[in-house]
């Protein structure tokens, strides 16, 4: 999967250095997600309710090269690119219900890099229905909602890490303080691509609440941050 990932963005990034990236079309609004138990590794659906939200969700996503956050290796610059314009669009929805937001990343059968709209979840979760038209999967991306002093919600989660390393995948995440976040799952290394405001956030968000949070942690480094 990395070598082919590998080969489709290079391919990409020579013919297409200045196109935009655009999100596949998407239903006709008013946009509905659907709420849903499913596990993309194992592929087990569970039952699922159509939840209507604002159609701003439910809008094509056009990823221009003008934002672009630091990265870390192992994304190409389109990819973060196209996640940065999905998670502007889905963190002020995500904030104001209090719910997660996910869905994926990857190549469609023309070679483009492509989102899948994103999926509704709840206030600790989310679960991914389908790939849509992606035929190579690159990464996740998911929200965690509003701030919520309870929750370690600044950081990736130590099942997040699991998961997408279970689907052979890496993940974006997206936090109530805005930050962005890259989990690298053969490496096991979570890196912050920008910091504290540089997506939406929450208006609640108090800074400081889950004490210093560094730039980038290993598996056991993360594990032992959430365990205090």
């Amino acid at each position: 999967l990395r070598t082919l990932q590998s080969w489709l963005s290079s391919k990409l990034t020579a013919a297409a250095d200045d196109d935009d990236i655009v999100a596949p079309p998407t239903a006709a609004p008013p946009a509905v997600y659907r709420r849903c138990s499913f596990s993309f590794a194992t592929l087990v659906l569970a039952a699922c309710s159509d939840v209507p939200i604002s159609s701003k969700a439910g809008e094509n996503i056009i990823a221009t090269r003008s934002e672009r956050p630091v990265m870390s290796a192992g994304q190409s610059a389109q990819e973060v690119t196209l996640v940065r314009a999905l998670f502007t669009t889905l963190q002020p929805i995500s904030i104001r219900e209090g719910v997660e937001y996910c869905g994926l990343i990857g190549f469609d059968a023309a070679g483009r890099l492509v989102a899948t709209q994103a999926e509704r979840g709840d206030i600790a979760s989310c679960a991914i229905e389908n790939q849509g038209a992606i035929e190579v999967v690159t990464a996740s991306y998911h929200t965690h909602g509003r701030f919520t002093p309870d929750y370690f919600n600044e950081l990736p989660s130590t099942t997040d890490v699991e998961g997408d390393e279970a689907d052979g995948i890496d993940g974006y995440i997206a936090t109530p303080g805005g930050r962005l976040w890259y989990v690298d799952s053969s490496d096991r290394v979570m890196s912050q691509l920008c910091g504290v405001g540089c997506l939406p956030s929450d208006p609640g968000f108090v800074p400081g609440n889950s004490g210093v949070i560094a730039e980038s942690y290993t598996y056991a480094g993360l594990a032992q941050k959430l365990s205090q």
